[in-house]
């Protein structure tokens, strides 16, 4: 098989989770599904990794207030478990939790995530850069986040 890649999908339960796994699988390659927030999900034995897709944000943003510090540093250990299996080239693709917002039905609610989800993206950014590793954000949508 050409062009196979190994995948690490965080958060595949949620959000656009099961889409890319089903993709990944679909199109034959290596995928470690990874379920609510526990880096146990997966049994990788220690197989490189192609990239890790972080969709475990959907999660973080399930709730009317999250804590944006919380957040970004059990984000950051989740991603920090699989770096040592990540290879030199690998890629962490984030990708924000904006389906949380579709489930908003008050502007105010909406306009207030959209502010934390906005803050949330910009420090992830921040912390991440720290772990030296290539870093990709995706935005799905039509939404536009200046990071």
């Amino acid at each position: 098989m050409k062009n196979v890649r190994a995948w690490v999908v965080l958060g595949a339960t949620e959000g656009l989770g099961p889409a890319a796994v089903r993709y990944l699988q679909a199109t034959q390659q290596i995928v470690f599904p990874v379920g609510k927030l526990d880096i146990h999900d997966a049994d990788i034995g220690g197989y490189p990794i192609d990239f890790i897709i972080n969709n475990s944000n959907y999660d973080l943003f399930n709730t009317a207030q999250p804590d944006i510090s919380d957040s970004i540093a059990r984000t950051k250990v989740l991603l920090t478990a699989f770096l040592p299996h990540l290879k030199a080239e690998g890629v962490i693709i984030n990708i924000p939790p904006q389906l949380c917002l579709t489930m908003l039905a008050d502007q105010g609610e909406r306009a207030n995530m959209l502010h934390i989800m906005d803050e949330f993206l910009k420090r992830l950014r921040q912390e991440l850069e720290t772990l030296h590793c290539n870093l990709r954000f995706l935005e799905p949508g039509e939404r536009f986040v200046q990071l």
